[in-house]
């Protein structure tokens, strides 16, 4: 699996961030929410495309989103961490 943060940013560029966006999502700025980066529509778009990559299911990443303590999209460390915790599940199971 590539690393977390490489498939984050790729996720974001078919997004369309550009690059002052960019740089604030890789800079730890919140990503979805009253001060977040994405809006409701790049928030799917982006979700569907890391799901793509990171073949985890979409639904899964909804689940989390709705139930991981912090949520998961606060922001891309926080999403990283969230990544490398279900590669290490996939690898033990």
């Amino acid at each position: 699996m590539t690393a977390p943060r490489s498939l984050v940013r790729q996720s974001l560029e078919i997004v369309g961030l550009g690059p002052e966006r960019m740089t604030s999502a890789l800079g730890g700025a919140e990503l979805f929410g009253t001060a977040g980066i994405l809006n409701s529509l790049e928030l799917v778009q982006f979700i569907a495309a890391l799901s793509e990559h990171s073949r985890v299911d979409t639904f899964e990443l909804m689940d989390s989103f709705e139930s991981e303590a912090g949520n998961i999209f606060r922001n891309v460390d926080a999403l990283c961490a969230f990544l490398d915790r279900r590669a290490v599940v996939a690898l033990e199971g």
